[in-house]
């Protein structure tokens, strides 16, 4: 669960190991899977904007303007779709997705 591109170290197990400081990508909200296809199902961890909650969801208003740290990739993401695509984007082009995941207030854990 770790992008060959992320510093941090892989987890070695699931029972004792496994933890956000292991995890290269975020999970998003999936309660909602009926409402588009273009929702983030998941994505690299290197999200800028939105508000971070301390229960580690970020939240991301359709209006508002997100978009990659230089982190990881260079200023590039990927992003899952839950039409079963994989973009990667820019920071424009993620702000372009982000309109389409067909809900207001979109909930992403990130690690």
């Amino acid at each position: 669960m770790i992008c060959p591109e992320d510093s941090r170290q892989a987890a070695t197990n699931f029972s004792g190991d496994f933890s956000n400081k292991t995890i290269s990508y975020f999970v998003g909200d999936v309660t909602n899977m009926d409402a588009n296809y273009g929702m983030f199902l998941s994505g690299d961890r290197n999200l800028t904007g939105g508000v971070m909650h301390a229960n580690g969801f970020l939240e991301v208003v359709t209006n508002q303007t997100i978009g990659w740290s230089s982190e990881l990739h260079n200023g590039f993401g990927n992003i899952a779709l839950a039409d079963g695509s994989v973009q990667e984007t820019i920071s424009t082009n993620l702000n372009e997705l982000l309109q389409q995941t067909g809900l207001a207030t979109n909930r992403l854990a990130i690690p």
